[in-house]
């Protein structure tokens, strides 16, 4: 088998494919539209969540597990290779509950947690305020909160830069594709078009494009529905490290760096492909942070920015081959879970590639249910004959 691999999608994904599977000895080609992508993989927070990688009851959790343990392999991998700390680490982070229906819905997510086998323990809001300092809530609004031991961090721009340089390092190819690149089916094949460069027809094709992979699909008559999903972030710098924990409160979060930045996130937007920040969810953020910390003032942002996130059409990943094209495995619509779940996903695909197929339980996140789903539906909207019509 000609051990030779071509990767669209130059983010946290297709990076860590194409790393996956130059350890594993694959000639690799990375193919992406921008010389340096800064999507979403960029854009994110690069959380960990915790989760077991075993006792977790849902695939996906277990995934995750899976990938955490993953992560510090890897990372220490990549400083001995390219000398780059992405600052991985297990850090822990502090769930909080601001009023008392968030009070309820975190009670339930610490039964969860444990039945899910992570550890978790309910805290006072003055182990916060020992933890975060004098300037935790200063409103005094925090009833209680769950504390993690398991969450995790990395800082993914130097992630991305540490894969890029191991890639480089290993002989793998790193090249731009111009504006309007897509596929064309070439029997049960998949071939590379790119306006004003020459058709690659690739042995093994691994489509990582995030939220413009429908876009790439679109000539093939392949309908593989994916969303782009705004998510906008903060960045504030203050003169010493906040604490060592992540904060969550729901699905936003603050999360302090080792050299004093914090990051401050997300919104969640279906806005299409605009991948612009707004001065009301920047202000909405900037009130969170202050509200949840006072060193979070204003004048300590030091910049904004969004990315667009991928999402399927029923929140589950997409990983597999798609029926009756055999050089293609897609991987993508990681939505929340990018940074998150790529080790993990980048080894699957090369074991896909080497003749390995999925598990059962692994089977839930084929893109063919996709394609079923949404053939089905179409049936269904088709108008419907009159029998009396043409009578």
């Amino acid at each position: 088998m000609d051990k030779s691999l071509t990767i669209i999608g130059g983010g946290i994904m297709g990076l860590s494919a194409a790393y996956a599977a130059l350890r594993a000895g694959w000639r690799v080609q990375v193919l992406d539209r921008a010389q340096v992508p800064t999507q979403a993989s960029w854009a994110g927070a690069g959380l960990l969540t915790a989760a077991h990688p075993r006792r977790a009851s849902h695939p996906l959790d277990r995934l995750c597990g899976q990938s955490n343990e993953l992560y510090e392999r890897w990372s220490h991998d990549l400083l001995m290779e390219t000398g780059i700390d992405n600052e991985y680490r297990r850090c822990g982070g502090y769930h909080v509950a601001r009023s008392r229906g968030d009070l309820a819905a975190l009670a339930g997510s610490l039964l969860e947690w444990h039945d899910n086998g992570v550890e978790a323990r309910w805290a006072e809001p003055d182990e916060l305020t020992q933890t975060f300092g004098a300037g935790f809530d200063p409103l005094g609004r925090v009833l209680r909160a769950v504390y993690v031991p398991d969450e995790r961090q990395v800082r993914n721009p130097r992630h991305l830069r540490a894969l890029r340089q191991a890639i480089d390092l290993r002989g793998g190819q790193l090249a731009q594709l111009s504006e309007g690149a897509h596929l064309i089916r070439r029997g049960n094949r998949l071939a590379v078009i790119a306006p004003g460069q020459k058709p690659i027809e690739p042995d093994h094709l691994c489509l990582c494009a995030g939220a413009w992979t429908q876009r790439m699909l679109e000539p093939c008559g392949i309908h593989l529905p994916v969303a782009p999903v705004r998510g906008q972030m903060l960045l504030y710098r203050l003169e010493r490290l906040l604490a060592e924990r992540i904060l969550y409160d729901g699905n936003r979060y603050i999360v302090p760096r080792q050299d004093g930045h914090v990051l401050v996130g997300a919104t969640v937007e279906e806005v299409g492909f605009d991948c612009s920040t707004t001065v009301e969810e920047i202000q909405r953020l900037q009130q969170f942070a202050v509200e949840l910390h006072g060193s979070l003032s204003p004048d300590r942002m030091v910049r904004s920015w969004a990315g667009l996130r991928p999402a399927s059409f029923d929140g589950l990943p997409y990983l597999g081959r798609l029926s009756g094209i055999e050089n293609c495995v897609v991987a993508t619509a990681l939505f929340r879970h990018g940074l998150q779940l790529a080790p993990v996903f980048a080894e699957l695909v090369v074991s896909l590639f080497n003749g390995k197929p999925l598990t059962d339980s692994l089977e839930l996140f084929s893109p063919q249910r996709a394609l079923n789903e949404f053939s089905n539906l179409a049936v269904e909207l088709q108008p419907k004959r009159d029998p009396g019509a043409n009578r």
